[in-house]
């Protein structure tokens, strides 16, 4: 069974995707929108040649996750490759954890996952200074003083600090 789930509270209900054994395409690229798997899905529709089935509408939407994916994980490994330069400069040992460290080695393609910051783990005594050299890139600490002050005791990870742009996101 396949269920419908609801993007702003992000519950899964049991309305199911198919009707009279017809799949509900708009519910179908919803789900796969609100899952994050817009360009994995139509990646594999792609590659299994099962694209020409879907819809134009809907396909048209997939097609639209797998660019921006493909366009947005360009400028986060350009900007990965930023901070990996200046944070091995400095002699600090890195770890690239997650999405970045999953494009090409898992997917094969950065088009197909679906990324919205870098995570990069680095020894704890060497946090701030990793920070610090992020900072000199451009970005900053995002959220309040009092959210970022929760985020380091709560999460155990320094806040987020996203790029002038507002497109990128690293974690240390």
């Amino acid at each position: 069974e396949i269920y419908q789930c609801d993007w702003s509270s992000d519950v899964c209900s049991s309305d199911l995707l198919m009707e009279d054994d017809a799949l509900d395409w708009s519910k179908f690229v919803h789900n796969a929108h609100w899952q994050r798997l817009g360009g994995l899905t139509y990646h594999h529709l792609r590659a299994t040649g099962l694209l020409s089935e879907v819809p134009a509408v809907p396909q048209g939407h997939l097609k639209s996750a797998y660019v921006e994916n493909t366009v947005k994980n360009v400028y986060l490994r350009t900007e990965l490759g930023k901070v990996l330069r200046i944070l091995k400069a400095d002699g600090i040992p890195i770890i690239v954890l997650k999405g970045a460290a999953l494009l090409e080695q898992i997917y094969g393609s950065v088009s197909i996952r679906s990324m919205s910051d870098v995570d990069l783990l680095v020894p704890e005594e060497l946090a701030d200074r990793a920070q610090a050299l992020v900072e000199t890139l451009g970005y900053t600490p995002s959220g309040s003083e009092e959210a970022q002050k929760r985020t380091r005791d709560e999460h155990r990870h320094l806040p987020s600090l996203v790029d002038a742009d507002g497109i990128a996101s690293v974690e240390i």
